[in-house]
């Protein structure tokens, strides 16, 4: 009984996940991924030609880059969707009417984070396989199954990560200043926490500047695409579960500071 009241309280969520996604999917954003799909696909058939007289290197080389290329472009969807969810829509009022029914402001929350998460998976069950499979055929390539479902796996959770502190920012910076902001920490928050510690290096204390620089994400964490690509084993048990905590926690946080902030914003 208990499970059916938690998946009703939870149902207004679903349906504005829902409404995320098609709306989402019509955006010019989305049309680019099926562009994209073509022409990994495309690439791929005609690697032979490319490489015809190139080594493992190349073939390599060649392989994680349109991994990377699939993972970057599902990260950058996800962020433009899930930036201008809040902006969007109090720009042209219609949060009002949403929130006049019956969905408490948690469940907006959750259910933004969830349809752009999904959206961003969607691109990424869309992309990799079809570059992979294209590889495999054209360059006869035979990587672990196990790697492979690991690296999507943390790619997903990066996805939901992504999601997670654009959802946040919406709420508290113009969709164009939250874009940029949560881009620079996407992509370059090693080096942001990187370049904080050198600077601080002997100005404080080791721990103090090793505490600063653990608040910038690192979303190396989440690709495996280099190793994936050069054939490796799936990573180690204790190693994968700590990339999986700390996507976690890059997802828990921002998302529970999102609700509590939304909470007591005036709409």
């Amino acid at each position: 009984m208990s499970g059916s009241q938690d998946t009703a309280r939870y149902y207004p969520a679903i349906i504005l996940a829902k409404a995320v996604i098609k709306q989402s999917i019509r955006q010019k954003e989305f049309q680019l991924i099926l562009i994209l799909m073509i022409l990994l696909l495309g690439t791929g058939l005609i690697a032979p030609a490319i490489l015809k007289n190139e080594g493992a290197q190349t073939h390599f080389f060649f392989v994680n880059f349109g991994l990377s290329f699939a993972f970057f472009c599902a990260q950058f969807l996800t962020l433009l969707a899930a930036a201008r969810q809040y902006p969007q829509e109090f720009e042209q009022r219609t949060i009002l009417p949403l929130m006049s029914k019956p969905i408490s402001r948690n469940e907006y929350i959750l259910g933004k984070w969830l349809g752009t998460t999904l959206l961003g998976i969607i691109a990424i069950l869309l992309l990799v396989p079809l570059w992979l499979i294209s590889n495999t055929i054209t360059l006869h390539i035979d990587n672990d199954i196990a790697m492979f479902f690991q690296m999507i796996a943390l790619q997903c959770l990066a996805i939901a990560s992504i999601s997670a502190l654009a959802i946040l920012g919406s709420l508290f910076m113009p969709f164009a200043l939250n874009l940029g902001v949560v881009a620079i920490l996407v992509f370059k928050g090693q080096a942001i926490g990187q370049f904080i510690s050198n600077f601080f290096d002997g100005k404080l204390p080791s721990d103090a500047t090793q505490w600063i620089s653990n608040y910038f994400p690192v979303f190396r964490y989440f690709d495996l695409s280099n190793l994936y690509s050069m054939g490796e084993p799936p990573i180690g048990l204790s190693d994968c579960l700590l990339r999986l905590l700390y996507g976690l926690l890059w997802i828990a946080i921002p998302m529970a500071f999102a609700m509590f902030g939304f909470k007591r914003k005036a709409l």
